[in-house]
């Protein structure tokens, strides 16, 4: 018996740490935690949206590693969610998860969730946050006129929106 978890244990345990780390961005931007320095608490953010999207990218991976496996012999190895998700488009193209309402217990107790109509992140919101934030996390050259300081003025009004979009990316709010 393996003691590896099964796919669909791995997709739930990843999707309770992106609600995780989304409280992180939460707190910080509530000033509940922080570093004490603003550029810090920024990167703390970024962060934690660049690990919510790998998680995102690896929960995605375990609900469909039958077929992706199939496929890439050496798919333990993969780890960029940009190129995964690419793949994992090709194989099936419905693998981005899909954001649902909370969940509704009417009278006659059949639990129903609703598929969420907007408010959640989008496979190309996705792309371009992986990006930033792969920008943010690397120190920039003092000469290069890309400034990640730049960025953080760009996304910080943004990011409070963005986080309740990845909050409601994989399964509705928390």
């Amino acid at each position: 018996m393996s003691d590896m978890p099964s796919d669909i244990q791995i997709y739930c345990d990843y999707m309770v740490e992106v609600r995780t780390r989304i409280a992180i961005i939460q707190a910080v931007l509530e000033g509940r935690i922080g570093t004490g320095i603003e550029g810090c608490n920024n990167e703390l953010i970024f962060l934690q949206f660049r690990k919510i999207l790998e998680v995102i990218a690896f929960a995605s991976l375990a609900a469909n590693k039958q077929k992706y496996s199939q496929v890439h012999a050496n798919f333990a190895k993969h780890w960029k969610p940009e190129k995964m998700l690419a793949e994992l488009e090709k194989i099936n193209a419905n693998f981005y998860p899909t954001p649902l309402e909370a969940m509704q217990a009417p009278p006659n107790g059949v639990k129903h969730f609703p598929l969420m109509v907007d408010g959640f992140m989008t496979k190309n919101e996705f792309v371009s946050l992986y990006n930033v934030c792969s920008d943010v996390m690397h120190k920039q050259n003092p000469y290069s006129r890309k400034r990640s300081d730049n960025l953080y003025n760009l996304w910080r009004p943004q990011v409070g929106r963005t986080n309740s979009k990845a909050a409601g990316l994989p399964f509705g709010s928390t």
